[in-house]
């Protein structure tokens, strides 16, 4: 037995490509009196997407009205074939928590038109805390997850999911509003993992 475990260890090690890690750095900035961050990307991304990020004081907000509870987006990936983000796409929505004095983080689903939302989720990061965003296409399932930047898993969602794309996905990178624009520049920076 011991034999046969040695065997499909050495099989498995010399058989398998060699796992690589790369990442780069970004920077996306909205300006003042707008929706959309820019640089726009719109590159592929097969089944996963995963985004180190830190908000700053530079992100924080006050709307002064029921819109400060309105979800910017964060990043995400869209389907291809599709390409409209309404239609079918999965985001991490973000907004500033006033009573908390905290970012709070949430699951921002499209299927088949259809919004869907997680307000109760409660996954705060704080201002200067470097954090991590994974977002994964598992076939009947969405999955997300977000990290500390010492490994500890902050918190996790998956979300069941009726269509099955065949990996064509774009990302989408930040914006803001709901239906407020954003009240003063902000910037960005973040770095894309990709493993292959």
């Amino acid at each position: 037995m011991r034999k046969l475990i040695t065997g499909l260890l050495i099989l498995i090690l010399f058989s398998c490509e060699k796992l690589v890690i790369e990442s780069s750095d970004q920077v996306f900035v909205i300006e003042k009196g707008k929706h959309q961050g820019f640089p726009v990307i719109l590159e592929n991304r097969g089944y996963s997407l995963v985004r180190d990020w830190v908000f700053t004081e530079d992100h924080i907000y006050e709307h002064n009205n029921n819109n400060q509870w309105d979800w910017n987006k964060l990043n995400g990936l869209v389907y291809e074939k599709f390409g409209n983000v309404h239609e079918y796409s999965c985001r991490i929505g973000w907004r500033w928590d006033i009573a908390e004095g905290m970012f709070e983080l949430s699951p921002y689903i499209y299927e088949n038109g259809k919004r869907i939302m997680h307000n109760n989720k409660g996954w705060f990061v704080e201002a200067n805390e470097p954090f991590r965003v994974a977002i994964y296409d598992r076939g009947s399932y969405w999955r997300m997850v977000v990290e500390g930047f010492d490994g500890e898993l902050r918190y996790t969602h998956e979300e069941p999911k009726e269509s099955r794309c065949d990996g064509k996905y774009k990302e989408l990178i930040v914006y803001f509003g709901g239906d407020e624009v954003t009240p003063h520049r902000m910037t960005f920076e973040s770095r894309l993992i990709t493993m292959h």
